[in-house]
């Protein structure tokens, strides 16, 4: 895939702009993330990101009422349809859709062939998650997130399928991330002891019941289907 002129312009303006130190921080910050996920050199996750026209998607996540998460898988899939060279002098698809085509590649059954390994945007539903997810998310939509302090209002992490998996990877992140905020809050006033009060009576009960489903879960996960044994009783049901 190559670049289109727009993306290469604006690839540029971003490039001069993280040498001066003038870079949007949150688009840094995004970047980072995505280097830290995925193990890939800077310039790897510029041309994945240029290439797959996600700059405008990442913007909305900072803008009031516009988007509130993005996940992106890093996996391998299979490049089917390859999008042949595309005449300059004849208009082209808008941004939005060559956005929309090229940030969720389909699988294809067949032959043996090189997969390579691609970082693009998903809605989580529409390709099996194989390799690394990393996600980003903010509550209140309302307001812009700022460039200074964004980091109290954007929550962000990733998920590696192959080395611990996605069952244990919601179960550690529920028991030692959020029951830990959740158990030791800052608490201001009585309405939030009153709060406080609470969550630790009904909705930490909760996430630990929740916490000891997944880790069941994980398990019968890890042994083999006993309703596989190759009959198909009820096929005509």
């Amino acid at each position: 895939m190559t670049e289109s002129p727009d993306s290469q312009r604006r690839r540029e303006e971003c490039e001069r702009k993280a040498r001066r130190g003038e870079m949007d921080p949150r688009l840094e910050f995004t970047f980072q993330l995505l280097m830290d996920a995925t193990g890939l050199p800077r310039h790897q996750i510029m041309d994945h990101i240029f290439e797959g026209n996600m700059l405008d998607e990442i913007n909305q996540l900072f803008l009031p009422n516009m988007r509130n998460k993005l996940m992106w898988f890093y996996q391998e899939v299979d490049e089917v349809d390859m999008p042949a060279e595309r005449d300059l002098n004849k208009p082209g698809p808008s941004r939005a859709g060559a956005s929309s085509s090229s940030k969720t590649p389909q699988g294809a059954s067949g032959g043996a062939h090189n997969r390579p390994h691609k970082l693009f945007i998903t809605d989580g539903w529409s390709c099996a998650f194989t390799g690394i997810c990393i996600y980003m998310f903010r509550i209140n939509i309302q307001k812009q997130l700022p460039e200074e302090g964004f980091h109290k209002d954007l929550y962000c992490g990733y998920i590696d399928a192959n080395r611990v998996g996605l069952v244990t990877s919601i179960e550690r992140i529920v028991e030692f991330v959020f029951m830990q905020a959740l158990a030791y809050p800052n608490i201001e006033s009585e309405d939030e002891d009153m709060s406080c009060n609470l969550i630790k009576s009904q909705l930490l009960p909760g996430l630990r019941s929740f916490c000891s489903a997944l880790r069941v879960c994980e398990q019968v996960c890890n042994h083999f289907n006993v309703f596989d044994d190759g009959k198909n009783i009820v096929c005509r049901v």
